[in-house]
């Protein structure tokens, strides 16, 4: 009966430990916690062999690669785990959607000054094959066309 108790506590998802915080969004993972979480939303994988198999093709990593990024991810708060016999089972406490919506939000603020309006002019110039726009700042193509900075950034 104890044993049978037991199991079935290992099973339920454990409270997150005082201090514990929630993850902020993409802003807060690198290049290869991202790759892991894509695995995670896109995949489905659950387990750190899932995850490894998911991103063998464009990533070969160990297993204990993987364990220890799932580990970190599991710390900020990005992925929940849970016990299941040998093997810890991971789901996402970031979502997808979410994350999408804050990674944009930061690309506006960071590239186009907060606007919507100057990313889809930028996408459609770029998609046409335009030329770059002109400088908006007065000293900027001054700056661009030195000679000493051409010959800084041979």
């Amino acid at each position: 009966m104890a044993k049978t108790a037991r199991k079935a506590i290992e099973v339920l998802p454990h409270p997150a430990p005082a201090g514990a915080r929630q993850c902020r969004g993409p802003q807060e993972l690198s290049r290869l916690e991202l790759e892991c979480m894509k695995a995670i939303w896109l995949h489905k994988a659950q387990t750190v062999s899932d995850v490894q198999e998911s991103l063998q093709p464009l990533r070969p990593l160990a297993y204990t690669t993987v364990l220890t990024l799932l580990d970190r991810l599991s710390r900020k708060g990005a992925v929940t785990r849970t016990k299941q016999g040998k093997a810890y089972v991971y789901a996402p406490s970031l979502s997808l959607e979410l994350s999408r919506q804050e990674a944009l939000a930061e690309l506006l603020q960071s590239y186009f000054e907060g606007s919507r309006e100057r990313l889809m002019e930028y996408l459609e110039n770029s998609a046409a094959g335009a030329p770059r726009e002109q400088p908006r700042y007065r000293n900027q193509s001054r700056l661009e066309n030195s000679p000493d900075l051409q010959e800084c950034l041979l």
